[in-house]
């Protein structure tokens, strides 16, 4: 019986490990959405009802930088950076977990920490 928990532990790892087997092709990025803090509500709201988040992290840029026209152009982005992205853009599910990979000029805005 303490071989199944441990088992399950070892999916567990590989799993949560899985998203960063992903490298993008030039031009696009690798993003994992992110539900923003909830506001307290006396009200219960269904799944189905809620709106996608708009708010994700960036999880893989590509290796190498994009060849446009001929010039070569670098992805303005990093690895962990809090992006804003469009509703309905990339949603792809890879081994279970959901992914989101986009073009990288298809991203809004870059959230700043805050200070």
């Amino acid at each position: 019986m303490t071989e199944q928990p441990e088992q399950a532990k070892e999916k567990e790892k590989v799993e949560a490990s899985a998203i960063h087997l992903l490298t993008p092709l030039p031009g696009r990025v690798v993003l994992r959405r992110t539900e923003p803090p909830a506001a307290p509500s006396p009200f219960i709201v269904p799944d189905a009802a809620k709106e996608k988040p708009v708010e994700a992290i960036v999880i893989a840029i590509p290796a190498i930088p994009t060849y446009e026209y001929g010039i070569l152009i670098p992805c303005p982005l990093s690895v962990n950076d809090l992006v804003l992205v469009g509703k309905y853009t990339g949603d792809h599910k890879f081994r279970g977990e959901d992914v989101c990979i986009v073009r990288w000029d298809e991203i809004l805005a870059i959230i700043s920490p805050e200070v």
